[in-house]
């Protein structure tokens, strides 16, 4: 397993290139990576970011919404756009004939959209309902509630969607006036992966940037936000009692991340996991029931997630603090190491086989470490973290004082306090 042949640079503007030749594959990967998303917002501006990313496909260059949806179809309708906590992202997979439409296309919806003042009202209305649809979705408003409260007052802790009265009070100006403020190419990554010829592209991308590129404006303090611990409820009328517990963690660029992802996996990122064999495999306790690893440019966490009924909330949480309990206390085997090196192998490969995923890896790493972290260094990494790495990690983790607890579902006061109970005793 290796990279294929990568090309970095910066263009006049500022903006980074990054991309991988893959002669074998079919379609090129292009995915334009900017700074807008929650860990840029304020509280007056919590929102724009997701609500821009939704704007920017109501004209762009010289295309209006229907020609834009054309284009994207004749392509072959793989053109896409989603708001993360660190970045905006507009992804585009094409032939490598259709590489010099694909760029004006990225580039025009990242630096030249209309954002006209009519069509900004009726996409208001297409957000609120997202919003209440987000609202129906447990895993949203657990995640929300979350976040929240293990970074009060810190842009981390923003949703994605924002807060209602900064959408409904934000106008056209408003809306343009955000856009300058991130969309500018010296904070931006252009990240490729496919067949194609890296300095016919990086041609492309230069003659697509607008001139004079977007300046960047004084970058917003964004220091690493400080953790929180405790318990927290949203009652809510849902099926199933939903519990998130969070510790944090260092961010993607510490050498930890290794240790941290195999501790992952042992403790509830596969079926295999000691979470998922416990809790649900061996006593039926739970349908979902897990761990994640989420890794930022200068923060972290560890999240271990389940939900079932609430007559079997307080039991799940006891099989899932003894299963905590005794990886803190007893550390993890060797053959429990061996497998999650295994498997951490193998999922690479297998992601590999996008282009889009080898695309968004490149970015990713320039985002959030400032290099490309070679495949075989990364590999390496992994294969030398020992069980004793991954048991002190588990020892600073897996103990109460480092947990927020939230909660939300049909929980009363009597449930409420025999939860709480159950996790102070971690």
């Amino acid at each position: 397993m290796r990279d294929g042949p990568l090309t970095l640079d910066t263009l006049p503007g500022g903006l980074r290139f990054v991309s991988e030749n893959v002669p074998q594959a079919e379609s090129v990967a292009l995915g334009l990576w900017l700074p807008a998303g929650p860990r840029y917002e304020s509280p007056e501006t919590s929102g724009l970011s997701h609500f821009l990313e939704h704007c920017l496909f109501k004209g762009a260059g010289q295309r209006d919404t229907r020609q834009l949806a054309l284009e994207a179809d004749e392509l072959g309708g793989d053109l896409e756009a989603l708001t993360e906590r660190e970045a905006t992202v507009i992804e585009l997979r094409v032939l490598p004939e259709d590489l010099e439409r694909g760029v004006s296309l990225l580039f025009d919806l990242a630096f030249r959209p209309w954002l006209p003042a009519e069509d900004l009202e009726l996409e208001k209305q297409v957000v609120l309902q997202e919003r209440k649809m987000a609202e129906d979705r447990p895993s949203d408003v657990l995640g929300d509630l979350l976040l929240e409260r293990m970074w009060p007052d810190h842009p981390f802790g923003y949703p994605i969607l924002g807060r209602e009265e900064v959408l409904l009070s934000c106008d056209a100006a408003c809306l343009r006036d955000f856009h300058r403020a991130r969309y500018f190419s010296s904070g931006a990554v252009l990240a490729a992966a496919g067949p194609h010829d890296p300095y016919r592209l990086l041609s492309l991308a230069q003659a697509a940037l607008p001139n004079p590129s977007p300046a960047q404006p004084p970058e917003p303090c964004c220091a690493p936000p400080t953790f929180s611990a405790g318990d927290w409820l949203k009652p809510r009328d849902f099926e199933q009692v939903h519990v998130a517990l969070a510790a944090p963690c260092p961010p993607a660029a510490d050498d930890a991340r290794y240790a941290l992802a195999l501790l992952d996996n042992i403790l509830g990122g596969s079926v295999s996991s000691r979470l998922f064999q416990a809790v649900r495999e061996e006593r039926g306790l739970a349908y979902a029931v897990g761990s994640s690893l989420s890794l930022f440019r200068n923060a972290g966490m560890v999240v271990i997630h389940f939900s079932t009924e609430p007559e079997l909330a307080v039991e799940a949480l006891r099989a899932v603090a003894r299963e905590m309990r005794r990886l803190r206390l007893q550390g993890v085997t060797e053959d429990e190491l061996v497998r999650a090196k295994q498997q951490a192998r193998r999922s690479l490969a297998l992601s590999l086989e996008s282009n889009m995923a080898r695309a968004g890896r490149l970015a990713k790493n320039l985002l959030l470490m400032d290099r490309i972290l070679p495949l075989r260094e990364a590999l390496d990494r992994l294969e030398a973290v020992t069980s004793e790495q991954t048991w002190q990690w588990a020892e600073r983790l897996l103990v109460s004082e480092s947990l927020t607890m939230a909660v939300v579902g049909p929980v009363d006061n009597a449930l409420w306090r025999d939860l709480r109970a159950v996790r102070e005793d971690l």
